[in-house]
Order: structure tokens, then C-alpha cells, then sequence
């Protein structure tokens, strides 16, 4: 059985620097404590953007994620000294871009996962010139994780180049798997093996992305008839008891183009106003409504059924 380049931790580790409620303010704040909390609050600023779609929030948490961490360095401290002195340039290109490719597919798609996390941090620590040691506590779903962040000085500013979880440094799984296949492989070994692991991740992420992706629009009744998302059709029982009564239905025309794009792990929605109806119809075992400060809020109960149609759409008065 091949080994994974990738640990399950490493997940949990990223989501301490992209789902956090906000950091702990210190009195005065070094340098490397600004950049990490300004990473994780303007991380935590995107997640929370209901006008953003899902993609959107996934590339701009990348570029937020790739502005901190220093993955070239990482790669080779993944690989150590010993070996990456065998390396030659254009292996070590192509390692480097794996790794970050790895790195990405891995944890990105895992964002939706996590809600309302919150991370307390501690004041930096430094270990040596240029080398300081960030501790903090990630709080999620009532369980603790410790979690330990060193960064490092580079003429771009100081860069996230290790995590430690509970003690277990991130690097280090990284260099054990990356020794055990060199040792067995050797260099084009662990190449070609890193290559096949990222092919096999971004079939996951497209089956995964089309099975999951779940597609809502809002608006009152006006607006989704301009749109074509609606119509308005008379149902026969109804339409024998009452000639009067209609109902809205989805329109026969309506296009993609017109629906925003979320994944079916989402359990909250947050709307503007107050709901008429949800279409197609959901079985309201399966979903709450209530409503705070001028919004509503749909919450989803039960995600299989709830989602048993990939489409929603928020009728609001």
C-alpha cells in the first residue's frame, strides 16, 4: 500500500490559521504575532462573507495562506539536509511545487468543516536570532488542541515554516515518510510517488466537488420570477378547493447563472428578512427557522435529506 506524503493532523493544523474567531490582544504585539493574527483574522474575514461563493473564499484563503507560509523552506526541511544536497535544481523545483500542491488540495477543501473556532495565543518566544516560537490553544467543538507555530525572519518577512500539534511537529511526519520512501525509491521515486498522490487528490476534490455542491438563491417573489428562478403554477387540489390558490414553483428556464454555490456541509444559512417559503419543498423535520436581529436563520438538522434536492431557493417577503 503507498504511503500518503500527507498526515491527517496536518489538516487541524491549517485550521488553526483559517477558522479562527480572533486572537487574544496582547499589550504590544512583536512583529510575527501582527502577521500571524492579521493572517488569521483576515482568513476568519473571508469564511464569514456571505457574498462571497465557496471557490472564491477557497482561492482568497490560499492567498492569504500563501502570503505566510514559507513553503519552499519547508519543503527542504521536509526532505533535510542530508537529502536535499542530492537533489539537483530541477528536482528541487519540482519537489517544492508538489509539496505546496499537496499542502493546498489537502486542507483547503476542509475549511467548511470548521465553524465558530476560536484561537488564544500566547506571546512569542524567541529561540534563537530570527527564530521565534508562537503557542497557542485552538478551541474546537469543546475539545483543546495545543498548538505551536515558529516562524522564521526572511527578507520578506517573517514566515510560518513549522506547526507542532500536541507536541508531534508537522515537518517531522512530513521527513519520516519522505526518508522512508528515499531510502526504498530514491529521489524520481518520491517524485513520481508525490505526482500520483496529487493526480488521485484532485480526482477526489472534482468527484467530491460535483457530489457535494449544492446550489440557493434568495429574494422575494418578484425578483425570482424576473430571474426566471420561479413561476407561479396552480396546483390542482388546491386549485379545486380554492380557483384562487397558487403556488410558486421552480421556473422551467432557470439557469446556474442566477444561483449562488455552496457545498451540502453547510449547516446555517443567514438571510436577509424574514422567509416566506423554501422550494422545492423540505420537510421541516429536517430544518429550523428562527429568526434574531432582523435576520433569518435556516438551520439545517438533517443534511442528507435536507439536500435530497441540490437546489434551494429562499422565497422572502
Amino acid at each position: 500500500m503507498k504511503k500518503k506524503l500527507i498526515m491527517g493532523s496536518l489538516i487541524l493544523c491549517c485550521m488553526v490559521l483559517a477558522t479562527a474567531i480572533g486572537p487574544a490582544v496582547a499589550d504590544v504585539d512583536t512583529e510575527p504575532e501582527k502577521i500571524l493574527k492579521i493572517s488569521v483574522n483576515k482568513v476568519f474575514s473571508v469564511l464569514s462573507d456571505k457574498k462571497l461563493s465557496l471557490d472564491q473564499k477557497k482561492c482568497e484563503v490560499t492567498e492569504i495562506t500563501n502570503s505566510v507560509l514559507a513553503f519552499p523552506l519547508m519543503a527542504k526541511l521536509s526532505i533535510g539536509k542530508e537529502y536535499w544536497s542530492e537533489f539537483n535544481a530541477q528536482q528541487r523545483t519540482e519537489f517544492i511545487r508538489l509539496f505546496t500542491e499537496l499542502f493546498h488540495n489537502f486542507y483547503v477543501d476542509k475549511l467548511v468543516i470548521f465553524n465558530n473556532e476560536e484561537v488564544v495565543f500566547q506571546s512569542a518566544t524567541e529561540v534563537q536570532e530570527k527564530q521565534v516560537q508562537i503557542q497557542t490553544v485552538l478551541i474546537s467543538r469543546g475539545k483543546k488542541y495545543s498548538m505551536l507555530y515558529k516562524m522564521f525572519e526572511t527578507k520578506n518577512g517573517w514566515k510560518i515554516y513549522d506547526f507542532d500539534i500536541d507536541g508531534v511537529s508537522m515537518l517531522q511526519l512530513y521527513q519520516s515518510q519522505c526518508h522512508h520512501i528515499l531510502k526504498s525509491d530514491k529521489i524520481e521515486g518520491l517524485l513520481t510517488k508525490m505526482k500520483e498522490v496529487s493526480i488521485k487528490e484532485l480526482e477526489i476534490k472534482n468527484r467530491h466537488h460535483e457530489i457535494n455542491n449544492i446550489f440557493y438563491a434568495v429574494g422575494n417573489s418578484e425578483e425570482l420570477r424576473r430571474k426566471k428562478i420561479i413561476d407561479k403554477k396552480g396546483i390542482s387540489l388546491l386549485r379545486s378547493l380554492n380557483p384562487f390558490s397558487k403556488n410558486h414553483v421552480l421556473g422551467p428556464d432557470l439557469t446556474l447563472a442566477e444561483f449562488e454555490q455552496e457545498q451540502a456541509t453547510v449547516t446555517t444559512f443567514r438571510i436577509d428578512g424574514e422567509i416566506k417559503k423554501l422550494l422545492p419543498y423540505r420537510n421541516n423535520n429536517h430544518y429550523d427557522i428562527f429568526y434574531e436581529n432582523g435576520f433569518s436563520f435556516i438551520n439545517i438538522k438533517d443534511s442528507r435529506n435536507f439536500w435530497h434536492h441540490k437546489y434551494l431557493v429562499v422565497v422572502t417577503n
